[in-house]
């Protein structure tokens, strides 16, 4: 497998152009309010001079060294490697980021959020991307394809905004690599960071992640410039890691047996590719509820002897015709059910491995699927 799955985290969207306007969050632009790990100049230098030469060493090496020790000064540095330092210390500190979910960790939705920040650059026009830190901005977050990612800009924004030497947009690229490095990514090297992105600006790039029905080989392709190989490693490396969960991108279920780990069990290779080959996958319409619980119906394989699934774009605007012609219940009405949990949220239907399951009702936190097996 190649490493290279996440460089375009790094490398998207150098530039943008404020093309899209959006609001930002209350605060950004007040002065006197910094993030509770922010520091002082002088706490900061404190720190970087009492730390081991091993330490120091390591926090270097996660950014590009010709940009590190040649183009910022030496408080600059401090301020960089103290940002690192402190989302190491935010990972350490036991921090969850779904309690309905078989791990405790935040990792891979820091990950996911440095991904999402970068992931609405378009090559074609220079726009976008993780420069300008737009993903902290509301109306980016309101995308659909942006679901639950506010719970790793929010800590990132509390922790680091206000900074007068770190942008908080470089925040969320630093926050990415570090969780790479929490979960044992064997290519650090690979992925240097090089700071001095723009600050937050009254700006929202909408509408420009891939969908989940997208055809991910022309969607990363044809708007990031990658090539096949690269858009294989990146999707497949980045789903090594963490779970789906409903409420938050319409899919259920952890990946691998490892979710914190680039390693399978027992310093194993990773799984998530060689689970694709398995052939105990099973189909399932999986509808999410507002109670956290998730209900799973089989259904045959849409794509069984070569079949071409009906686009269900289809059922939606028939829902919608029905809808205008006072045929189902009112929006308000609907939303009314949903939020008893007698309505789903959303239903995706959905390949699952490791399932042995009776059909039925089961918790988030209680997934019945077993990817051990």
């Amino acid at each position: 497998m190649q490493f290279h799955f996440i460089l375009p985290l790094l490398v998207f969207g150098v530039c943008f152009a404020d093309d899209e306007i959006g609001d930002i969050p209350t605060d950004v632009d007040d002065d006197n309010d910094v993030g509770s790990a922010v520091g002082t100049v002088a706490e900061r230098q404190i720190w970087w001079d009492s730390l081991l030469e091993s330490r120091k060493t390591h926090l270097t090496n996660l950014f590009d060294l010709e940009w590190f020790n040649k183009e910022i000064d030496d408080q600059t540095r401090v301020a960089y490697a103290y940002m690192a330092q402190g989302v190491y210390d935010f990972l350490d500190s036991g921090v969850d980021s779904n309690p309905d979910d078989s791990y405790i960790g935040f990792a891979p939705l820091l990950l996911r959020a440095s991904f999402h920040g970068s992931g609405s650059f378009t090559h074609a026009t220079g726009t976008g991307g993780s420069n300008g830190g737009t993903i902290f901005n509301h109306a980016e977050l309101a995308d659909d394809q942006n679901g639950c990612i506010s719970g790793a800009t929010t800590e990132l924004y509390d922790l680091f905004h206000g900074h007068s030497m770190v942008p908080l947009s470089d925040s969320l690229v630093i926050a990415g690599v570090v969780a790479l490095d929490t979960m044992n990514f064997p290519r650090m090297d690979l992925i240097p960071v090089t700071g001095g992105r723009d600050t937050i600006q009254n700006v929202a790039h909408r509408d420009r992640l891939p969908e989940v029905d997208d055809d991910p080989t022309a969607r990363f392709t044809q708007q990031y410039d990658l090539t096949l190989s690269q858009t294989v490693s990146l999707i497949g490396g980045a789903h090594n890691f963490g779970s789906a969960h409903a409420k938050c991108s319409k899919y259920q279920g952890q990946w691998t047996a490892s979710p914190l780990d680039w390693f399978g069990p027992e310093g194993s290779d990773p799984t998530f590719f060689p689970d694709l080959l398995r052939d105990d996958w099973r189909w399932y319409k999986v509808c999410s509820f507002e109670n956290n619980t998730v209900d799973y119906i089989s259904m045959d394989d849409p794509f069984a002897n070569g079949a071409i699934p009906e686009d269900s774009e289809d059922e939606d605007e028939e829902d919608e015709d029905e809808d205008e012609d006072g045929d189902s219940d009112s929006e308000g009405e609907e939303m009314c059910l949903v939020m008893k949990s007698e309505e789903p949220l959303d239903c995706e239907s959905q390949a699952m491995r490791g399932c042995d399951f009776e059909d039925g009702l089961y918790s988030n936190n209680n997934s019945p699927c077993n990817v051990n097996l």
